[in-house]
């Protein structure tokens, strides 16, 4: 019973660190997956200002193109740093869509042939394992039958 007792304590000790790897690795996805969100919110924003700003820059322009007043346009005086903040808001989107691009391609890497067999060998241990605790479990069962 001892020796039962004993390879129950192991297979649950190696469920759990099993376990604890995976929710590493899950951790990181979603981690990954968070700062993806926040950087996409934040191009959603940003997009909106800029658009808001080509409205403001169109109803100041037009009144102008309507009159043919070119020289009245040269001098406004909101007109260039209506187009500054409209280039500054378009490098950030390119910023923050290229920190997208970057994140999204640090995903899982392709898989290797040594990978594959690594992989492999961890199934077969793995197979093994489940087998060994279903004897386990089986030898309980009888034992309960008694």
């Amino acid at each position: 019973m001892n020796d039962f007792i004993s390879r129950l304590k192991k297979s649950v000790e190696d469920s759990y660190d099993s376990l604890r790897m995976n929710a590493g690795s899950i951790k990181d996805v979603a981690e990954e997956f968070s700062k993806i969100a926040k950087l996409k919110f934040e191009l959603y924003q940003l997009d909106g200002v800029r658009e808001k700003k080509l409205t403001l820059l169109g109803k100041s322009v037009y009144p102008f193109l309507l009159e043919n007043n070119l020289d009245g346009l040269k001098e406004h005086e909101t007109l260039p740093v209506l187009l500054d903040e409209i280039k500054n808001h378009s490098n950030q989107i390119e910023l923050i869509q290229h920190a997208i691009k970057d994140i999204s391609q640090k995903g899982p890497k392709p898989i290797t042939g040594e990978d594959k067999q690594n992989i492999r060998i961890e199934i077969d241990a793995l197979e093994k394992q489940i087998e060994a605790r279903l004897n386990d479990l089986k030898a309980v069962k009888e034992a309960l039958k008694d």
